[in-house]
């Protein structure tokens, strides 16, 4: 069923070379100083306006962070936005504050066709602490990266920037894979702000079938743009039992966060729900998809670090 669904976990391990204070959510400095750097060493035109470039469409910029909606699929023809493939995973970050020779980690999982620009990430983001993150461009050094075997359970060097060594046997699971356990109670907690539409407006308490339809569309548009696949399975009657799933107690709660964009030189309200919920039920027909958002999260602007969710066990 998600066979064809491959995912990269991968932490990246830095020192602050200096002091100085970063954002409440790093995810977005992050991202969008990748973008910037990748940008500049992929681009061969220059003008820096995708939308018009006569490369585009073999761009790997774009397929990265402008991800065309290219594929002709009637039942996504009122979602203009495609999911990128790659999620930031900031759920256990440290503080705002660093000094020199703090520690500073993150996260990153890689999606199907975006495992393969791996070399991409790994300059990118020794470029990246090298130049510094956030207003006060505070300096770090990458100490190494790491990516997770899951037939293992354990992480493994991959990278190392003394002598820029690159492993080309990075360790890849396939989303069928995943380990779970399955119960008649369901318990997950929302680590950083998840932000779901349902009928039109943003909600707090999450139904579960709000949560699968969330999660199917999600996984489905992943494997159709980054795993050259599809997701045969009933989704509609899958909704349907999602629904005869019910709530034992939630604890959620909205959390507003705002970030300025540099590129639409404006701030965005991109607040959402954080918290716990228990479900009550039969999940075996939904505990694969539930495994996967726990790595790929869930809802809007999950290139951030935001929709990441943890499995109580």
């Amino acid at each position: 069923m998600l066979d064809n669904f491959r995912i990269a976990r991968l932490i990246f391990n830095y020192l602050a070379f200096e002091s100085g204070r970063l954002p409440e959510y790093k995810g977005s400095i992050l991202r969008g100083g990748f973008g910037h750097i990748f940008s500049d060493i992929v681009c061969t035109k220059g003008h820096k306006e995708c939308r018009i470039c006569e490369d585009k469409a073999n761009c790997a910029y774009v397929y990265l962070f402008e991800t065309p909606a290219i594929q002709p699929e009637e039942k996504f023809a009122r979602y203009s936005d495609v999911p990128r493939p790659y999620v930031v995973d900031l759920s256990n970050e440290p503080g705002h504050t660093f000094a020199r020779g703090d520690p500073f980690q993150f996260g990153l999982i890689l999606i199907g066709k975006a495992i393969e620009y791996l070399p991409y990430f790994i300059f990118c983001f020794d470029e990246l602490g090298r130049k510094g993150l956030g207003t006060e461009k505070v300096r770090f050094d990458l100490q190494g990266a790491l990516a997770y075997d899951y037939s293992k359970s354990q992480w493994t060097p991959i990278y190392d920037p003394k002598s820029q060594f690159l492993r080309d046997n990075l360790p890849v699971t396939k989303a069928d894979n995943l380990p779970y356990e399955l119960k008649d109670t369901l318990s997950l907690e929302f680590l950083t702000p998840t932000r779901i539409k349902y009928r039109e407006s943003y909600i707090t308490n999450m139904e579960f079938h709000v949560m699968i339809r969330n999660l199917l569309r999600r996984i489905t548009m992943l494997m159709l743009y980054h795993c050259d696949s599809e997701l045969n399975i009933d989704i509609n009657g899958l909704i349907e039992q999602a629904k005869t799933i019910d709530v034992l107690k939630w604890d959620l709660r909205w959390h507003d966060w705002t970030r300025y964009s540099s590129r639409q030189k404006t701030s965005m309200e991109l607040g959402g729900f954080i918290g716990n919920v228990t479900y009550k039920g039969d999940f075996e027909k939904f505990m694969p998809f539930i495994a996967l958002g726990e790595q790929i999260h869930i809802g809007k602007n999950t290139t951030f670090g935001l929709g990441k969710y943890i499995i109580h066990k």
